[in-house]
């Protein structure tokens, strides 16, 4: 197991290495204005290749969460010098050219490695609660989700944009400060679908029907799977659950 992990550990050195000598960013020179700039330079495909292009010859996290026709992707490691910069640009500041060019990367990966074009499509941001919203003005879920639609658009009319769909009721601790273990626990059954939201039943017994749920950042999935949980519970279709990051 050890050897197993210092292979990792050289892997991914060489993998940031490999990345930092095709697209050098001076982590110390560069101001934030200079690394977003830099960021929407690089073209989508070769962020694609980044990610892998094929998620499972690649270091692209995969995981399951909950039940087998549940599945959740997150295209890049949030780590890398490219990556988490520009994310934290997207959350701080409502960067609308950095929400579109990873919103035309997780289109771009969604078309290629998950779904034909022929599905039926409802496209969900992972929501904020109202103390959180208010705080910040905006959620950057939303802006990414907005984004994915609205490339999504160019290739299939069968999409929409719920983003009232699913709430949160509760104001939960940040989970980037909690223990895997407590992460689920911390947010258990604080998403809800409002009663009065009307789906479809014809939706729901389609075979072609999907829910994308996106998030910016995932790490356990624990939002993920709770947030499945209430579209679960009304016997809701299969479920995509899309990350820019991991």
């Amino acid at each position: 197991m050890q050897i197993i992990s210092w292979l990792r550990f050289l892997f991914k050195g060489f993998w940031s290495f490999l990345v930092d000598t095709i697209f050098p960013i001076d982590g110390h020179a560069a101001s934030q204005t200079e690394r977003i700039e830099d960021f929407l330079k690089i073209p989508v495909e070769r962020l694609l290749e980044l990610a892998g292009r094929e998620h499972k010859n690649t270091p692209l996290a995969s995981v399951l969460v909950g039940q087998s026709k549940l599945a959740a992707y997150a295209l890049l490691q949030y780590q890398h010098p490219l990556i988490s910069p520009v994310l934290r640009e997207l959350k701080k500041r409502r960067n609308e050219a950095v929400a579109a060019k990873f919103g035309l990367i997780l289109a771009e990966f969604f078309l290629k490695n998950i779904v034909e074009r022929e599905h039926q499509i409802i496209v969900i941001p992972i929501p904020l609660s109202k103390r959180r919203l208010h705080e910040r003005g905006f959620n950057q879920n939303e802006e990414l989700a907005r984004a994915f639609v609205e490339h999504m658009n160019e290739t299939t009319e069968a999409i929409s944009l719920a983003t009232n769909l699913l709430i949160k009721t509760t104001d939960t601790l940040p989970q980037a400060s909690l223990s895997q273990k407590k992460r689920l626990s911390n947010l258990r059954d604080c998403f809800v679908i409002p009663k009065s939201k009307n789906l479809s039943e014809s939706f729901f017994n389609s075979p072609h029907a999907i829910f994308v749920i996106i998030d910016d950042i995932t790490t356990t999935g624990s939002t993920f799977q709770e947030a499945c949980r209430p579209l679960i519970a009304l016997g809701g279709p299969n479920i995509i659950c899309l990350a820019v990051a991991h």
